[in-house]
């Protein structure tokens, strides 16, 4: 896993970004009707899952980036574009492990104690396409750069 932030070299925080629905990627700030899928094996059929899935993730908080890494070695050769989730993206610190609770969609807290922080948080748009967040993915491995934060959702991150 990556240690240092490659925007401001800074040390980044390990942790775990918490998916409970389909998450949808695209170059364009549209995502078609059928959109390619990424952060996958979160959801089996529908759109949203009863329990989150955690993915080993690292943050910028300087820059406000989480960087979700699939493979350590690869070199990453990433292409600017968008993430479309239909539910909150999630993030916790560490190496804690979330347990949700029942009203996971509604709490941030788990069973455990266990607080969750939102990163992205799509709200109730009219379409997919309101939920956009500006993000990076690597062509090679599928790891993906997320640039979270209420001030950054209408730009673009370059490749």
């Amino acid at each position: 896993m990556t240690t240092s932030c490659r925007r401001c070299g800074r040390k980044l925080e390990s942790g775990s970004l918490l998916v409970a629905s389909v998450v949808h990627w695209s170059p364009k700030p549209a995502v078609g009707f059928f959109g390619k899928t990424v952060l996958g094996g979160v959801v089996s059929r529908g759109t949203y899952a009863g329990r989150p899935t955690q993915f080993r993730a690292a943050r910028c908080t300087s820059c406000r980036v989480c960087l979700v890494e699939t493979e350590q070695a690869c070199d990453h050769w990433f292409e600017g574009g968008w993430i479309f989730p239909y539910a909150k993206l999630r993030w916790v610190s560490g190496d804690d492990v979330f347990t949700p609770t029942f009203f996971f969609p509604f709490s941030s807290r788990g069973r455990n104690g266990v607080v969750a922080e939102t990163l992205v948080a799509p709200g109730f748009p009219l379409t997919i396409s309101g939920t956009r967040c500006p993000a990076r993915k690597c062509s090679h491995c599928g790891a993906l750069e997320i640039l979270y934060g209420d001030e950054n959702r209408t730009k673009q991150l370059s490749a």
